[in-house]
């Protein structure tokens, strides 16, 4: 959805400023973040309202463990952002 303001609902926390790793598995705790596609506002830019998760990292923007002592790099797909333009997407499917 967009608004007179060029702003649109997020793509990757559909709004909700922060998304669930989609790494977890049913027996470990939830573990959520700042959205990294709109830095937590929940609103992006009206170019990027027809963006797609990353299918690289599921939307979080990292790749790696989320372990304390495990490095976690920039996903290379997205660059860190967590959605990809349209065409990007479909390459992945």
């Amino acid at each position: 959805m967009t608004s007179a303001s060029g702003m649109a609902t997020c793509p990757n926390c559909d709004g909700n400023n922060e998304i669930t790793d989609p790494r977890m598995n049913p027996t470990s705790a939830v573990v959520t973040k700042a959205c990294p596609s709109c830095d937590g506002s929940g609103r992006v830019a009206e170019p990027r309202a027809g963006w797609s998760k990353c299918p690289a990292c599921g939307g979080w923007g990292t790749l790696g463990d989320n372990e304390p002592d495990e490095p976690t790099v920039d996903c290379v797909k997205c660059h860190g952002a967590g959605i990809v333009p349209p065409a990007e997407a479909r390459q992945a499917a």
